[in-house]
């Protein structure tokens, strides 16, 4: 149960933060959770969120002014000579933002195949990280100092 709510919870992290992703993470993973089923919710979870932002990247770069006159005098063939490359980064650092990205996706025309993939394999791979390396040092924390919230 606690899996498909982590699945719920982070959809909407693309737009509206509501429980930061790395957190929940690492808390599982420090919790005993199988890391790597914490991270294949937390990655489909956001590979969900990023696709609807592609699904309606078109509709927000036709109806937000400020957001069309910024993509005029931006040079959109660069991005999509590198996309490869600026997803692949997106989805494994946040850096470019993977949310600009999926919402430019669209206009840009990058296919919703190679966007889903790119997001998904290294989501995938961010969190397995994340929730593997606490749950490889847990035995060495003092987990009685998380906050009791943090504890179920």
């Amino acid at each position: 149960m606690i899996y498909l709510l982590v699945l719920l919870l982070v959809i909407p992290s693309p737009i509206f933060i509501i429980f930061n992703s790395e957190v929940i993470a690492v808390v599982l993973g420090l919790k005993g959770h199988p890391f790597w089923l914490v991270a294949l919710c937390l990655a489909t979870g956001q590979t969900i969120g990023f696709s609807l932002l592609y699904f309606f990247g078109r509709w927000f770069c036709d109806h937000w002014q400020a957001l069309a006159k910024k993509l005029d005098s931006f040079n959109l063939s660069r991005f999509k000579e590198k996309s490869d490359y600026f997803l692949c980064a997106g989805a494994l650092t946040g850096l470019p933002p993977l949310n600009v990205m999926s919402i430019l996706a669209p206009k840009v025309g990058v296919p919703f195949y190679k966007i889903s993939i790119i997001t998904f394999s290294f989501r995938l791979l961010r969190y397995l990280i994340l929730a593997g390396i606490p749950q490889f040092f847990a035995p060495y924390l003092n987990l009685d100092a998380l906050p009791a919230w943090l504890n179920p």
